[in-house]
């Protein structure tokens, strides 16, 4: 009798586990959120006025893009506080996500705490 009480949660608790591993979870990334490692090189490239910190994180096809998306926001940024925030929005997404065409280059980007 006390063996039947011991192996009925054992064996739930056992096909739970092996149920929970036998269907894949979605991964989540940081990479894209506001305080994520990518966007943080992002912002610090912008206030140095240098994209290499956010170049170790685009693989080499795709530096010329980020070159390009970093030479744009500076210029951007130069015409007023809302043009600044549009730019930035638009490196972050960029930086991000090079050449993903599938994802806008300007996106809503949260905190990984919201």
């Amino acid at each position: 009798m006390k063996i039947n009480t011991l192996i009925k949660p054992a064996l739930v608790v056992f096909i739970t586990a092996i149920l929970q591993l036998s269907f894949p979870q979605h991964a989540r990334g940081h990479c894209d959120t506001l305080d994520g490692p990518v966007i943080i090189d992002a912002k610090k490239a912008l206030e140095q006025g240098d994209v290499t910190p956010v170049l170790k994180w685009v693989k080499p096809e795709y530096a010329a893009e980020i070159r390009d998306a970093f030479q744009k926001t500076v210029a951007v940024r130069a015409k007023g506080p809302e043009a600044k925030e549009l730019a930035d929005t638009y490196f972050f997404g960029t930086s991000a996500y090079p050449s993903d065409r599938r994802r806008s280059p300007i996106r809503w980007f949260k905190t990984s705490r919201s």
